[in-house]
């Protein structure tokens, strides 16, 4: 494990004692463990980036939580601990998996490859790699992976659904339509699991797989300039009449480019033709930005000068 890390015996059997369904707890327990710690002046923030078990308890919690901008900080904080990560399959596979959410597939698949290198007996670098085989058309790879996870944990539920859905020829996205537990995996397939649950984890996978037909369209029809992408968001700024206006996507291009394109032309015009100022106490105030979350909620921000 190299250095010893951060983290004492009592914060593992605090962490320990949530890994059945409360990620968020070990999520901001580490967040507060990290800022008293900088606070107190015990470490630096990036001894504690580069601490590996730190990394590993950071991505578990980020990772099953299962919303696109815990994925996002994972794959942001995970980089500083890979010189400490040498033989630990499980550090790959986690930064791997929250690249996969984060739409960088070439990037999650070579680190799914180099997991397995490090640490060929942990299971589920095997796992995440043949769903990373066969999106890129190693189909014959995938299947061989899938048998050396069988072999590490015979009859595992995962592994054997794979390996029907590689046989049914999947997309990646239906791949990780799934819950580790047959019974979690039944609520999500009945829509029976929370709503909100079932719509974040939704909205994650759509957060896969980009559409680049799709989104040229959204950028065609806006006629944007400077954007960002993946920022964690999609950005641009447009000019309307003689107001020059940002757009915040709350998503990342995969889900950009899956935006229902009609609701989104009936927003847009309605935005540009009525809303693009509005009289309060004899102020005008001008548009300033509008907001599309993925719940195709619309937030639109206003400004005066002299205000």
């Amino acid at each position: 494990m190299g250095k010893k890390s951060l983290l004492t015996k009592e914060d593992i059997d605090i962490l320990e004692s949530w890994t059945d369904g409360y990620f968020y707890k070990i999520f901001y327990y580490l967040e507060d463990f990290v800022k008293k710690g900088i606070e107190q002046k015990l470490f630096t923030l990036e001894e504690a980036k580069e601490d590996l078990n730190i990394a590993l308890w950071y991505a578990y919690a980020g990772n099953n939580i299962d919303i696109y901008e815990y994925y996002y900080k994972v794959i942001n904080w995970m980089p500083y601990s890979e010189k400490n990560a040498k033989g630990s399959g499980a550090w790959y596979y986690r930064y791997s998996v929250a690249l996969t959410y984060c739409s960088d597939l070439e990037k999650a698949y070579s680190y799914a490859q180099k997991g397995v290198q490090e640490e060929a007996d942990y299971p589920w670098g095997w796992l995440n790699l043949a769903k990373l085989q066969y999106h890129f058309g190693e189909k014959e790879k995938a299947m061989v992976s899938i048998e050396k996870g069988l072999s590490l944990v015979p009859d595992d539920y995962e592994f054997k659904v794979l390996q029907e859905e590689i046989k049914a020829n999947c997309s990646l996205e239906e791949m990780l339509c799934h819950y580790i537990k047959p019974e979690d995996d039944a609520f999500f397939k009945n829509r029976q699991m929370y709503k909100q649950h079932l719509k974040e984890k939704m909205q994650a996978v759509d957060g896969v797989i980009c559409h680049e037909e799709s989104l040229q369209k959204v950028k065609e029809f806006l006629k944007g300039n400077k954007w960002q992408e993946n920022n964690p968001y999609c950005t641009c700024m447009v000019k309307l009449d003689d107001i020059t206006v940002k757009i915040v996507f709350t998503m990342n291009r995969a889900m950009l480019s899956k935006i229902n394109m009609d609701w989104l032309i009936k927003e847009y015009t309605d935005i540009k033709d009525n809303l693009l100022t509005y009289d309060k106490y004899d102020v005008e105030y001008k548009l300033q930005e509008i907001e599309i979350d993925r719940d195709y909620q619309i937030k639109l921000t206003y400004y005066n000068k002299k205000k």
